[in-house]
């Protein structure tokens, strides 16, 4: 594998500033309630959905940064590399979230219309911002301050270690098993990005990885 950031500018204080401007307000929950409704408060989809092109048109338009691999014409390539990827990150996540408590089989059955609901809902709300966000972006910029020293590697092991550390705040809120399962998750979808040059593969295997948990497993809380 080899970096998918060419060229281009070393990263300044203010692209990183840029960067936590956009995801520690969604991060922490402040848009929570800008859009209440009688019975749904779309405000954090909404922000989600309105901050993916603002993200991208920022930084790949203002800012000139190559690399971050949204496009979106499927090839086949990706698709194995998605299915690589998933089959690598189960081999280990499964064993060990069992081993660790983390999550217990819960498998059951969705209805046609619950099933394009998740895998929908998942990868146009989940996967695809956090995949621009912490592969496409952070780990491109991480790549130009690592630029050279044992290639890309550095950047993707510190961006996922990120990745990680974000899902501290999910449910089971403050779990470590949580956070080491998904850094290694950010491992693997950082290496599509670099196998392909493309957000699609690791967009595919987050969006597979996360409906395969809601469908086959379930998450335990620690006593």
């Amino acid at each position: 594998a080899k970096s998918c950031s060419r060229g281009g500018h070393p990263p300044r204080l203010r692209d990183f500033a840029a960067l936590a401007l956009y995801w520690l307000p969604m991060e922490l929950g402040l848009f929570e309630g800008w859009w209440a409704h009688p019975g749904a408060d779309p405000s954090f989809l909404l922000m989600k959905l309105t901050a993916i092109p603002l993200l991208v048109a920022g930084f790949a338009g203002y800012g000139r940064l190559d690399g971050i691999g949204y496009r979106w014409r499927i090839e086949g390539s990706h698709l194995v590399t998605a299915a690589a990827a998933l089959a690598g990150f189960l081999l280990i996540a499964i064993p060990a979230g069992l081993a660790t408590g983390f999550v217990a089989w819960a498998p059951h059955a969705p209805t046609a219309w619950e099933w394009i609901f998740l895998v929908f809902g998942i990868g146009l709300f989940v996967a695809l911002p956090e995949e621009i966000l912490f592969r496409g972006i952070l780990f491109n910029l991480l790549q130009r301050v690592t630029r050279g020293r044992h290639g890309p590697w550095p950047a993707l092991v510190i961006s996922s270690v990120i990745f990680g550390l974000a899902h501290l705040n999910n449910f089971p809120l403050g779990d470590w098993r949580y956070v080491g399962l998904a850094t290694v998750a950010g491992i693997f979808y950082g290496w599509c990005l670099l196998r392909t040059g493309s957000l699609i593969p690791g967009v595919l295997a987050h969006t597979a990885v996360d409906v395969i948990h809601r469908l086959l497993l379930t998450t335990t809380i620690r006593p």
